[in-house]
């Protein structure tokens, strides 16, 4: 472990250089003290770890707050019992320790949701394309891809312990074509494939502020945004939920991170985002 401290200096700088993982603690302190956020006070950083998501749980103490970043993960989860792997370390892996009360009633789909859209969010900023998802859009219910492609660039993945939400979001970063294993080539793709220039740390740091904005946003602020970014409205899709199959037409996205489906049969279909799986083809 690198170093354990709590936010305290003004400045936000984005570094052009990514420096070494022992000044990361310093460099996001000032990046996530220039947002005053309610959300995150402290921050972890480590060489590595088997899963962000098991060593945030362990280091929070039981308190929200905490952002844990890790240099290399080596058995990290995705969403139903996936895995998100990154064995070269050119990708990178951050957990945030939230307490979602203030998000309301439905904050488990509504917390799926704030974590897919701020991937996306995070992705387009490394480019510099601004917030609009014209290169990212959102893979309900949680993959950031690229639209030309359908590749998958991030994902997120929500996990509940005690009352505290544990949100990982991990991004491909600085992988080239090369260093994709086989089953992966035609799926995954990296920011720096996409043509971004940005450096690891960058890319957690524009994770931070990408989070902060979707927490923050009021209920049709996150509807718009979710409409802007969905990649799968008009197209027909199948999911599984609760142990049926469902195939239709992906009709919206709602603020509480559910998705609304014209089934084939007729009928519609309301699926959860935190129980359902889309069938990737």
């Amino acid at each position: 472990m690198f170093g354990v401290s709590t936010f305290h200096c003004p400045v936000f700088t984005v570094a052009m250089r990514e420096p070494p993982l022992t000044e990361w603690p310093d460099v996001l302190e000032a990046a996530v003290a220039s947002l005053r956020s309610p959300w995150f006070d402290r921050v972890a950083v480590l060489a590595e770890t088997a899963s962000t998501q098991d060593a945030a749980w362990s280091m929070c103490a039981g308190r929200p707050g905490l952002l844990l970043v890790a240099g290399r993960q080596t058995a990290g989860r995705g969403r139903l019992g996936r895995r998100w792997t990154d064995e070269h370390g050119l990708g990178i892996a951050m957990t945030f320790v939230l307490y979602p009360e203030p998000l309301g009633a439905q904050w488990r789909g509504r917390l799926a949701l704030v974590a897919g859209i701020a991937a996306c969010l995070a992705a387009e900023r490394t480019i510099g394309a601004g917030d609009d998802f014209r290169t990212f859009g959102l893979r309900w219910p949680n993959d950031a891809v690229d639209r030309a492609t359908g590749r998958k660039v991030a994902g997120a993945l929500v996990e509940v312990r005690h009352g505290l939400a544990l949100v990982g979001v991990g991004m491909n970063v600085l992988q080239a074509e090369g260093d994709w294993p086989p089953d992966l080539r035609s799926r995954a793709v990296s920011l720096r494939e996409c043509g971004a220039v940005s450096t690891r740390l960058d890319a957690v740091i524009l994770a931070v502020h990408a989070l902060h904005d979707t927490l923050s946003m009021n209920a049709d602020a996150l509807a718009a945004a979710a409409h802007r970014a969905d990649v799968l409205r008009g197209t027909r899709r199948t999911f599984t939920h609760d142990g049926r199959v469902y195939t239709g037409v992906v009709e919206s996205i709602s603020h509480e991170g559910g998705v609304s489906l014209a089934l084939d049969g007729g009928g519609r279909a309301f699926l959860p985002a935190e129980t359902t799986s889309l069938v990737h083809e």
